[in-house]
């Protein structure tokens, strides 16, 4: 196996860089309740009850269900693997 330059091209399980980068802002917030309105995604809400199921496997419908796409960058899409 080789790092993307052979035909014996792996994908790596794990991630390239282990540093904390992007880590969620909301945890390091000094009020994680106060909203911006620029920024609606930032909002932690206190969960007051708990589920039924503690494994439940099934995601909970919470909205409109759509593509959420912030821009399209050169650098955003994926590259396949040279041909040998």
């Amino acid at each position: 196996m080789n790092d993307g330059c052979s035909e014996f091209d792996m994908t790596h399980a794990l991630a390239a860089n282990l540093r904390a980068g992007d880590f969620d802002a909301t945890t390091f917030t000094d009020d994680a309740l106060k909203t911006d309105t620029l920024v609606l995604t930032a909002v932690a809400l206190p969960v007051l009850l708990w589920t039924e199921n503690l494994f439940a496997e099934q995601a909970v419908f919470l909205g409109l269900e759509r593509a959420v796409v912030n821009s399209f960058w050169l650098l955003d899409f994926a590259v396949r693997p040279r041909t040998d």
